[in-house]
C-alpha cells in the first residue's frame, strides 16, 4: 500500500502508472491531486473505513482515468470522500474504463468546478444504505454505466446526456434522478431495486 496525504500525480512531469495489484490510499483528511492522465490498473482508495474527515481526489485541468482499475470512495459513515474539481483550473475528468464505486460524492455541492464524462467506465453506488452523490453543477455525459447495486443509492443532481449510456438499479440498489435525463437506457432489475424519477426523462 502506498499511503498519500497531500500529493500530486502529474503526467506532464512523467507518466503516472498504477500497476496491477498495487494499491494507493489517500489517508483520512488528505487529498491527492491529479493532472494529465492516470493509467490505473490497480486500486485507488479515497479514505478508508476509519475515515471521519473530508478526503479528496482532486482534478486539476484536463484529466483522463485510463485502464481497468478501481477508484473507491471509501470514507466511513461519519466521513466524506469526494472526487472534486480544483476551482479555477477548468477541471474535467474523462473516465476511460475505471470502476468508481463506494459512497461519497462526484462534484462538490454543484459548485460547477468539475466537468465529468463517463466515457467507458462504471460508476457504482454499492454500499448498502449509503449514496454516491453526482452533483458537479454541470451537464454530465454518460456513454457507459451509472448504477446502484447491493442496497446502495446513486443520487443524481446533474442533468445527464445519456444517449449512449445506461442507468441501472440492480440487486436492491436505488437511483434517484433529480435531473433531466436525455436518451439511453433506464432500468430497475432485481428485488428491491428502484429508480425514483423526480424530473424529466426524454428519449430513454
Amino acid at each position: 500500500v502506498i499511503l498519500v496525504r497531500d500529493a500530486t500525480f502529474d503526467s506532464a512531469a512523467a507518466p503516472v502508472v498504477v500497476n496491477p495489484g498495487a494499491r494507493i490510499l489517500v489517508s483520512d483528511g488528505g487529498g491527492l491531486t491529479l493532472k494529465g492522465a492516470l493509467a490505473n490498473a490497480g486500486a485507488l482508495a479515497v479514505g478508508d473505513s476509519a475515515s471521519y474527515s473530508y478526503t479528496d481526489l482532486r482534478v486539476s485541468g484536463a484529466v483522463e482515468l485510463d485502464g481497468a482499475g478501481k477508484v473507491t470512495l471509501a470514507a466511513s459513515a461519519n466521513g466524506y470522500a469526494w472526487l472534486v474539481g480544483v476551482a479555477g483550473s477548468a477541471a474535467s475528468l474523462v473516465n476511460n474504463g475505471q470502476t468508481i464505486s463506494g459512497a461519497g460524492g462526484i462534484g462538490y455541492g454543484s459548485d460547477g468546478a468539475l466537468a465529468f464524462d463517463n466515457k467507458a467506465g462504471i460508476v457504482n453506488a454499492n454500499v448498502s444504505g449509503r449514496a454516491i452523490t453526482l452533483a458537479t453543477g454541470n451537464l454530465v455525459n454518460n456513454e457507459a454505466t451509472l448504477e446502484a447495486t447491493g442496497g446502495g443509492v446513486l443520487d443524481v443532481y446533474d442533468s445527464l446526456a445519456n444517449a449512449a449510456g445506461a442507468l441501472a438499479a440492480l440487486t436492491g440498489g436505488e437511483i434517484v434522478l433529480r435531473c433531466a435525463v436525455t436518451g439511453g437506457l433506464v432500468k430497475a432489475a432485481g428485488a428491491g431495486s428502484l429508480v425514483s424519477v423526480q424530473s424529466q426523462i426524454s428519449g430513454a
